[in-house]
């Protein structure tokens, strides 16, 4: 039916499409628009889904800034310097999670969302609870080779979501 309005110019036509050249070319003009517009919206979701914007950049050396300093005071900051470590990791993923907007009011609310699409985050669970015992235990403690594993962990994690 559209090809019949297009290109017959004896079908019968709405008035507010008709003009002096007849009824097809308002049409043919309509049609032109949708397809120019659903085109650009293609290009928009393509650029968008593949590129990275100048504030995702910003934000992406950010985050490898303060992987860079929480992992040098891993290794030299001693049994505090691993346990703030831990923390500021566990913190840092918590931050791509929100802002990804993954739902939840807690981080493990977020990551059970999350690890759908991002396996990694089924090998980071033990540092998230080991991270929750740091804050939570007066008297726990971890080893280098724990927080080590628990670090690269959160790096994985955070290398899936393209942060680092």
């Amino acid at each position: 039916m559209i090809f019949q309005l297009l290109f017959d110019t004896n079908a019968p036509t709405s008035p507010l499409v008709q003009d002096q050249a007849g009824g097809g070319v308002g049409m043919l003009f309509l049609l032109v628009l949708v397809v120019a517009l659903a085109v650009g919206v293609w290009f928009i979701r393509r650029a968008g889904s593949h590129g990275t914007s100048n504030w995702e950049a910003a934000e992406r050396k950010r985050f490898q800034k303060a992987w860079e300093e929480l992992t040098q005071l891993a290794k030299q900051g001693g049994a505090p310097g691993r346990k703030l470590a831990m923390i500021e990791a566990d913190k840092l993923v918590d931050t791509v999670l929100r802002k990804r907007g993954f739902p939840g009011e807690t981080m493990a609310e977020r990551l059970k969302v999350a690890e759908y699409q991002h396996p990694a985050i089924k090998q980071m669970w033990n540092a998230h609870r080991w991270r929750n015992q740091l804050v939570h235990e007066a008297h726990f403690s971890l080893s280098e080779r724990q927080v080590r594993e628990a670090l690269q962990a959160f790096e994985a994690v955070l290398r899936s979501f393209q942060a680092l």
